[in-house]
């Protein structure tokens, strides 16, 4: 899944109330295939989307449901990016 095709699973999950549990699904997956820790993985996310760590713990947690489209990009290109690394290692180890 590529940064965009991320983007718009996540703004769909916020036009259906979904946000927060679609984004963590995605953070876990990265945590898991980067080996990042969950700290430093919301560090990542806050400055992919130029917000406190905080913020990004309030979107993750459901009590921001709404974030501008400039954060969830961030937050997309980020995960795209661990997310697809692992699926291109994947991929050439079952060849």
């Amino acid at each position: 899944m590529n940064s965009n095709e991320l983007l718009a699973t996540l703004k769909s999950s916020r036009l259906n109330d979904q946000l927060a549990s679609t984004l963590n699904g995605l953070f876990n997956q990265y945590v898991l295939v980067t080996g990042t820790g969950r700290g430093q993985a919301i560090e990542t996310l806050a400055n992919a989307a130029k917000i406190q760590p905080d913020t990004v713990r309030s979107i993750l947690n459901g009590r921001i449901v709404d974030p501008p489209d400039v954060r969830l990009n961030g937050f997309a290109t980020v995960l795209a990016r661990g997310i697809g690394h692992y699926l291109r290692i994947w991929w050439c180890q079952t060849r």
